[in-house]
C-alpha cells in the first residue's frame, strides 16, 4: 500500500473515531492528512469507500488476533478472557462516534458493518460448536438460541436506558459479550 493512500487510512480512521462518519468530509481528511483530494480520489471513490476500507482493516486485524489467540495451547476460560478482550478491542479501534454513526438505522454503513457482523457471527457459531461439542459450552442450550441472543444484543448496544445506564460504548459491549458468554458456559472462572 502507498503511503499516502495509509496516511489517508490513518487520518480516516481517527478523524471518524473521534468525530464520527456522518460530521466529517472528505476535505477534512485531505487537509488534515495533507494530501490532495485528486490524490484520495486515486484510491478511494467516496467517503463511504475509505469508511468501509477503515472497517475492513480493524476487522481484519482482529479476525487475526481471534485466530491466533484460537490456535495458543490455553484454558477454555482464557480463551472466552480473550475473545472478550478482542470485542472490546474491535469496539475501541472503531470509536465511539464512529460505532454510533454506522449502527445508526439511516447509515449508509449499516449493511456493511452487518456484512462484517456476519463474518464475526460464523467465527462465533464456529466457537460455540466446537466448544459445546467437547463441552464447554452447556449443551441444553442450542446454537441458535445464542445466536439469537447475539443477534438481539446490536438492539442493546445502542438502547437508550442501556446508554444511560453505561454511557461508555466499549463498556457496555463488554458488559453484553460478558453475559453472552458466560450465561452459555454456566461459570465465570
Amino acid at each position: 500500500m502507498s503511503k499516502k493512500k495509509t496516511q489517508l487510512l490513518i487520518t480516516a480512521t481517527e478523524l471518524f473515531n473521534a468525530h464520527g462518519f456522518r460530521r466529517i468530509t472528505i476535505d477534512e481528511i485531505c487537509k488534515t492528512a495533507n494530501i490532495s483530494k485528486m490524490t484520495f480520489y486515486k484510491y478511494f471513490k467516496n467517503k463511504i469507500d475509505i469508511a468501509k476500507v477503515v472497517l475492513d482493516t480493524i476487522y481484519s486485524e482482529g479476525k487475526l488476533r481471534y485466530y491466533e489467540m484460537l490456535k495458543q495451547d490455553i484454558p477454555f476460560s482464557e480463551k472466552i478472557e480473550n475473545i472478550l478482550l478482542i470485542s472490546r478491542t474491535q469496539t475501541h479501534a472503531i470509536g465511539q462516534s464512529f460505532f454510533q454513526d454506522i449502527t445508526d438505522d439511516n447509515s449508509p454503513l449499516l449493511s456493511y458493518f452487518h456484512k462484517k457482523q456476519k463474518e464475526i457471527k460464523q467465527m462465533t457459531i464456529d466457537f460455540c460448536e466446537k466448544s459445546q461439542k467437547i463441552g464447554l459450552i452447556r449443551k441444553d442450550i442450542s446454537i441458535d438460541v445464542m445466536m439469537f441472543m447475539l443477534n438481539s444484543q446490536h438492539d442493546t448496544v445502542n438502547h437508550p436506558d442501556f446508554v444511560k445506564s453505561v454511557p461508555d460504548v466499549e463498556d457496555r459491549c463488554s458488559i453484553l459479550a460478558s453475559l453472552f458468554f458466560y450465561g452459555f458456559t454456566g461459570s465465570s472462572s
